[in-house]
């Protein structure tokens, strides 16, 4: 029975007498795969390379870097789905692209979704708080809590927002798939519920040798997983174990496939990164969506003679990629709507991006890490009677909102402390004629910052 927590809303595809419709998600990428072939020519071979390379342009010509934990959007925008709420500028810690919408979860623990709605997957609960993780599903939403039950709200036209009991304790991750949904438990085991079309949520049995026979037994031991069409699971050695949707090979793992530290499913194709950091993939390469990052290319064998190393990250979407190497956002594949079109706020700003995720046509990354303040600068003090009034400038607050200023003179340790956001404050009881100076201290939600520089000595007087 699912948990009485677990969703928002419950609403379901049907044909008009209350029947649920077939999963008809192969069909639509057929149409949509031959539709956007015509756009071929107009950029599907597109490696942002030289997007990755672009030198940042001077913080006088852009107003400056955006506020860590900031979240960028491009690409199709016919459902809203790369305009970026006020709440997701700032402050996020992760970010999660589905089909047609976006989530982002905050340093604090809230949700934001934003984009298609028709099936209530941007409707996030309101009671929901504190959050672990989050995925994006087809046209359903996935959060995980911090007593390791799942939470799901959206479309449930297969029942992918029934949670199950064995999901309701003990996930460590999670993760959204078109119809379906898997949950990793903190034994390695996999929990899997929804549209079983393609054998999705049918567990994989793998030999196991007890004494002299192999027993075959549910597939674990897993540290990671991605869903799409189908289902990657990373093992613990770092080989990889692919199930569900195969019509174009994308969970053919190639033999040999090892050292994997990473994997992400796309529609149509699967991702892995290894331990140098190398990309490789297999599946469909239609849309150029297997052309991963390479620096020397054999066009007599189309082979890759030198893959680009060092990638920390990658993501899938419906027929593009998208990864970081030094914090660098890199993209290739299908650019019919723009996706792996770099723009600017992601260009003028590389080198501290620290996640990408990639919807059907759209793509998401986030810069930047929401932390402690940093020391307020331009401190100074101004004398009075037994006081002083210390004045500061605070010109960022890392992601998480500034609580509250804290003013300490030394010596004496007398302190001042201003939550109203004012940046200046008034220290009492000192002594007139004796000399002191005054640090300040921000706090946020993360945490406190460092005391600013001294102020210049100052003598109260009447």
């Amino acid at each position: 029975m699912a948990s009485s927590k677990m969703q928002a809303v419950q609403l379901g595809r049907t044909d008009g007498t209350g029947d649920k419709l077939p999963a008809d998600r192969k069909a639509l990428s057929r149409a949509l795969r031959t539709g956007s072939l015509a756009t071929l020519a107009a950029g599907t071979l597109a490696v942002a390379l030289a997007g990755s390379l672009a030198a940042p342009v001077s913080a006088s010509t852009t107003g400056g870097p955006p506020p860590a934990g900031y979240v960028a959007a491009w690409g199709d925008d016919s459902h809203h789905q790369t305009e970026v709420p006020a709440a997701a500028r700032g402050g996020i810690v992760a970010i999660s692209a589905g089909r047609d919408f976006a989530m982002a979860l905050a340093w604090d623990g809230k949700v934001v979704a934003w984009g298609d709605d028709t099936y209530g997957q941007t409707n996030v609960p309101g009671w929901l708080s504190n959050v672990k993780a989050i995925s994006a599903g087809d046209t359903f939403a996935l959060a995980l809590e911090p007593d390791g039950s799942v939470v799901a709200w959206g479309d449930d036209a297969y029942g992918q927002i029934d949670i199950p009991p064995a999901a309701e304790s003990g996930v460590v991750a999670i993760s959204a798939g078109d119809d379906f949904a898997v949950a990793l438990k903190s034994d390695g085991s996999i929990v899997a519920w929804g549209d079983d079309y393609d054998g999705a949520t049918s567990i994989p049995k793998v030999a196991v040798k007890v004494g002299s026979q192999n027993i075959l037994v549910p597939l674990s031991n897993l540290k990671s997983v991605s869903t799409r069409s189908q289902v990657l699971g990373l093992r613990q050695d770092g080989t990889v174990k692919a199930w569900g949707w195969d019509a174009f090979g994308q969970t053919d793992v190639p033999s040999g496939t090892g050292g994997v530290t990473a994997v992400a499913a796309g529609d149509e194709f699967s991702l892995v990164l290894n331990s140098a950091g190398i990309i490789s993939g297999w599946g469909d390469n239609t849309l150029r969506e297997l052309n991963t990052p390479c620096s020397l290319y054999n066009y007599l064998t189309h082979t890759c003679v030198n893959p680009v190393s060092g990638f920390s990250a990658i993501a899938a979407g419906g027929t593009h990629a998208l990864a970081l190497k030094d914090g660098h956002v890199w993209a290739w594949g299908n650019n019919s709507s723009g996706q792996t079109t770099l723009p600017a706020v992601v260009t003028n700003y590389q080198g501290n991006f620290v996640a990408v995720s990639a919807g059907a046509d759209f793509s998401l990354a986030l810069w930047g890490t929401p932390s402690a303040p940093d020391a307020p600068s331009s401190v100074s003090a101004v004398a009075g009677n037994k006081s002083v009034t210390v004045s500061w400038q605070d010109y960022g607050n890392n992601g998480a909102a500034i609580t509250s200023y804290t003013v300490t003179s030394s010596p004496g340790g007398k302190t001042c402390t201003v939550n109203d956001g004012t940046e200046s404050c008034m220290v009492i009881g000192l002594v007139n004629g004796k000399s002191y100076t005054f640090t300040v201290t921000a706090t946020n939600g993360l945490g406190t910052s460092p005391a600013s520089v001294p102020t210049a000595p100052v003598k109260p007087h009447a």
